[in-house]
């Protein structure tokens, strides 16, 4: 299997902690499995970036 494919894998279902229950795909019409995986990656990265996390969403 590919090395994206098990990233993929292993952020959405982990050993222990959360799990994604219902994954949705919404593909071009060009989409390929290697895509939809890096962007599974791309993604879930972002959410452990610390520059991404939102500390008061009332504040502008």
């Amino acid at each position: 299997m590919n090395s994206q494919f098990d990233r993929a894998a292993a952020l959405l279902f982990p050993q222990v902690g959360r799990r994604a229950i219902d994954v949705k795909f919404f593909c071009q019409p060009d989409s390929t499995a290697e895509n939809l995986a890096e962007q599974i990656v791309v993604c879930l990265a972002g959410q452990d970036d610390p520059s991404n996390v939102i500390a008061n969403v009332d504040h502008a």
